[in-house]
């Protein structure tokens, strides 16, 4: 099996419509992740900032930012009229970190021309009340969001991901929700290692890839081990979902990772379809 190494990269950039701001301050998170993004804070912001990606090389944007207390990107129509702009403008693949958005805005995602949309499945109903500050959500409306879309739309269009080994959750909760979001029938599936709020806290690994063999004995849908995972359980526990043939796909493994396993290199979110992948650089190690 051939594994994919994809790497963003300058060639596909992180964009956030809210600046710093965001009003879930997940324990994990508490709003830092947002410094790394390009803050877009307006649509014209957003329209200006694409097209100099564009010119630059850039081929992909994530537009992404801080939730709201109800735990979604407030994505309005005015950016989904730039978005739309920009896909007529350019061959601008272009993704969203959404949040639990309901199904109308979906809809007027589909209509836009957003390529897909990231979205994260909770492992949980605990996991949404501590590590979310979503204590009103519950699995159930995630559930029912991925269904309609992957039921209504092309099924590349929403590439679930699910956080594991979660404080907040259990490894039969992680299994429970695996299965039921394969049942769902997606393309692809990524897998997201909760980052620790103690540096060089102990991850637990066997976890993990019982996560990942437990995908593999079920289906065969694509999975990924996405970009969030603590840095310093990083090189075992890429070796290890690759030795042991879990994964399709890894996002930003090591230089060394990548040479050991001669990895395919494509600088890309590793969430994109696959019929987007010739838009995107290949080979060689990190740029």
């Amino acid at each position: 099996m051939s594994i994919k190494a994809f790497i963003p990269s300058k060639y596909y950039v992180a964009l956030s419509i809210t600046g710093l701001w965001c009003e879930l301050k997940c324990p994990y998170c508490k709003g830092r992740y947002l410094k790394g993004m390009i803050p877009v804070t307006s649509p014209k912001e957003l329209h200006d900032t694409i097209i100099k990606l564009w010119n630059r090389g850039t081929r992909g944007v994530l537009i992404s930012g801080g939730f709201t207390k109800n735990g979604y990107l407030p994505l309005g129509n005015e950016y989904l009229e730039i978005i739309k702009k920009i896909k007529k403008e350019t061959g601008m693949v272009v993704s969203v970190h959404s949040g639990l958005i309901g199904k109308e805005l979906i809809d007027r995602l589909w209509a836009s021309h957003v390529d897909f949309i990231d979205f994260e499945v909770p492992p949980s109903n605990n996991y949404l009340k501590y590590m979310k500050n979503l204590p009103h959500h519950n699995l159930e409306m995630y559930l029912d969001i991925l269904s309609y879309t992957l039921n209504t739309y092309d099924k590349d269009f929403i590439v679930p991901h699910i956080v594991l080994v979660s404080k907040s959750s259990t490894l039969e909760e992680e299994r429970s929700t695996v299965r039921r979001v394969i049942e769902f029938e997606p393309v692809r599936l990524v897998f997201l290692v909760e980052i620790p709020t103690k540096l060089y806290e102990e991850v637990d690994l066997e976890r993990v890839i019982k996560i990942m063999k437990y995908t593999r004995e079920i289906s065969s849908i694509e999975t990924i081990l996405g970009c969030m995972r603590p840095w310093w359980i990083k090189k075992k526990l890429d070796a290890l979902a690759i030795e042991k043939h879990l994964i399709n796909r890894i996002a930003t493994p090591t230089n060394q990772t990548i040479k050991k396993y001669n990895l395919e290199v494509i600088y890309a979110c590793c969430s994109t379809p696959n019929k987007y992948l010739n838009q995107f650089p290949k080979g060689g190690l990190l740029q």
